[in-house]
């Protein structure tokens, strides 16, 4: 973005010194990738972690209902889950701008009975269309939402056997040993012989999606009260070393204009140039000849500072010259 320093400023040096010119430092060659790409690269949306447990309880409950050898115990922590899930969908405000442009999706899964039987296909839409719509509670801790979803990606890896869970098992150990250290605050010490079972391998080699929801629910508040990891400062002495040789320059003007649409140049060009004969005549509504109408010419169709005949066709329609709308002051000028 180019920002404050390139406004123009009279007086700035001293009196009848103006600023009139200004250099770009481009380190990062953005005039060289605009260039390339004018209208930038999309960037991929980052997931709240409201959004991800979200995905991630509604995952599970699918997963379960659809698992040829549920326990009652899985089918009750399944449609745990998608009760939750209903009422998250039930709460929304509906007032909200982004609840209703998904007013229609909403609606739908605000019924009971929508949720019955859900499959993959409505997980997608799910995901797709009210995942995103969740907020989380104020009084929810973030370190708490950051446990859910490990617990809960534990209960995927599980579910799927798709990848490995030493990485979990050390996270949630880990953890555990941290409040451990603890037990001097109440809410923690009533979870010690849990905190304990955490440590032991007997635990982990009977490990299932039902004895993880234990642990979540019963620790995900007592996460707060671990101490922040803290960041060791780097100090550096560095010097950078600035290559000269691969130093270029570049023509500020037509590379910022190819990021402006051709109406806004044409007006830009005619306000601050107020004073030109041409563009004087047509604010006044003088009639102008054919040779001022092709001085008229050369300006909007030079091809480099405001653009070319094409770019004039695109905008203002394939009419002559002689008229076109000037915004600045409101009026239709025909001559």
């Amino acid at each position: 973005m180019i920002g404050r320093g390139t406004r123009l400023c009279h007086d700035l040096l001293g009196p009848g010194l103006h600023k009139n010119e200004f250099v770009i430092f481009d380190y990062c060659q953005n005039f060289e990738f605009f260039g390339v790409n004018p209208k930038g690269i999309e960037g991929n949306l980052v997931k709240s972690l409201t959004q991800q447990i979200f995905e991630a309880k509604l995952e599970v409950a699918v997963l379960l209902r659809e698992k040829a050898e549920s326990t009652d115990e899985e089918r009750v922590l399944a449609e745990l889950y998608i009760s939750d899930l209903h009422q998250l969908i039930v709460c929304l405000d509906r007032q909200r701008f982004v609840v209703k442009a998904e007013m229609q999706a909403v609606v739908e899964y605000s019924e009971p009975l929508r949720w019955a039987n859900l499959s993959k296909s409505n997980l997608l839409e799910v995901t797709a269309h009210l995942s995103k719509l969740i907020v989380a509670n104020k009084a929810d801790n973030e370190m708490a939402r950051r446990f859910d979803i490990l617990i809960l990606k534990y209960q995927l890896a599980l579910l799927t056997s798709t990848y490995r869970t030493d990485q979990y098992i050390k996270k949630i150990s880990t953890t555990a040993q941290a409040l451990l250290k603890k037990q001097n605050i109440p809410a923690i010490a009533l979870q010690v012989l849990l905190l304990n079972e955490l440590q032991s391998t007997t635990f982990w080699a009977a490990v299932n999606v039902n004895r993880l929801e234990h642990v979540r629910v019963s620790l995900r508040d007592l996460i707060k009260y671990l101490d922040k990891e803290k960041q060791v400062n780097v100090i550096t002495t560095f010097k950078d070393d600035l290559d000269i040789d691969r130093i270029s320059d570049h023509d500020l003007v037509p590379t910022y204009t190819n990021l402006q649409s051709y109406k806004d140049r044409v007006e830009a060009y005619i306000h601050n140039h107020k004073d030109h004969l041409v563009i004087h005549k047509l604010k006044t509504n003088k009639p102008i000849t054919e040779t001022e109408l092709n001085v008229l010419e050369e300006i909007l169709f030079d091809g480099k500072t405001i653009g070319t005949q094409q770019d004039y066709i695109e905008h203002y329609g394939d009419k002559p010259l002689g008229e076109f709308s000037l915004s600045q002051n409101s009026c239709r000028l025909k001559f």
